[in-house]
């Protein structure tokens, strides 16, 4: 150990500062030897869980805080009434967001509800969707472990039949998706659809571009884009795809053998 008595006040003094200062610099660079639990722990993540009026929701809070709620059709989990979606921002433990839009395929229309929820990181979410007038629905979702796995456009290739559905309209479809990501398909209006799906950087999910035919398509000559999440386990497509103005939606639901 260095012997202080040496050392000339002046130099002292000028040392003193320069600890202090440095203290404070690392102070409000986050260090200081704290274990960083907290810091930069957001609600990313996939999220499965219910409402309180009784609709399944599978959530999706991407690494750039975008999001995708998922529900069902009260009591039936196997049918897609819709989904809420958006931007937000995590602050220790709050996510909140207000540009959010919920494409409810049900009402045929688009709603302009607040979102906001507590979470801890890849355990819980529990968020509030509230709409004037109209009041809240909340929902309570479980981290679920594949968000953590890399997507794979080996695994998710495939001919998927299911439902697609817009704000103007619902029909079966048929969606074939090859091993480079390319998309086609068709409705049973004659609508017709192409597209790419490419793996995200981070997070079990996937980009989703899809551009539509001329009528009948709803869309007509106009393209989406959005994201996909696939459940290897039941072999289980969601996909849902903005227009560009947020004013309509494109959702598909399908399972592939």
């Amino acid at each position: 150990m260095a012997d202080t008595h040496a050392i000339p006040r002046g130099v002292m003094k000028f040392l003193e500062v320069v600890s202090v200062v440095s203290s404070l610099l690392l102070a409000a660079c986050g260090g200081g030897g704290g274990d960083g639990s907290s810091s930069g722990a957001t609600a990313e993540g996939l999220w499965l869980g219910s409402t309180n009026n009784s609709r399944t929701v599978t959530a999706l809070v991407l690494d750039d805080a975008t999001f995708y709620v998922f529900y069902s059709a009260s009591g039936n989990p196997a049918v897609i009434a819709g989904v809420v979606q958006g931007s937000g921002n995590s602050d220790n433990g709050n996510f909140s967001s207000t540009n959010v839009r919920d494409f409810n395929v049900e009402a045929s229309s688009v709603l302009t509800p607040t979102f906001s929820a507590t979470y801890q990181p890849s355990q819980s979410l529990k968020g509030t969707i509230t709409y004037t007038p109209g009041g809240a629905v909340t929902f309570t979702g479980t981290f679920n472990t594949s968000y953590d796995s890399t997507p794979s456009l080996a695994a998710l290739a495939g001919t998927f039949t299911g439902r697609v559905a817009a704000l103007r309209g619902a029909e079966n479809a048929s969606v074939v998706i090859n091993g480079t990501g390319t998309i086609s398909g068709s409705g049973t209006s004659g609508c017709t659809v192409s597209g790419t799906v490419t793996p995200r950087a981070h997070g079990n999910v996937f980009n989703v571009s899809l551009t539509f035919g001329a009528a009948p398509c709803i869309l007509a000559n106009q393209t989406s884009t959005g994201a996909a999440y696939f459940d290897a386990a039941t072999k289980r497509l969601l996909v849902a795809t903005p227009n560009a103005a947020r004013t309509d939606a494109v959702l598909f639901v399908g399972t592939k053998p």
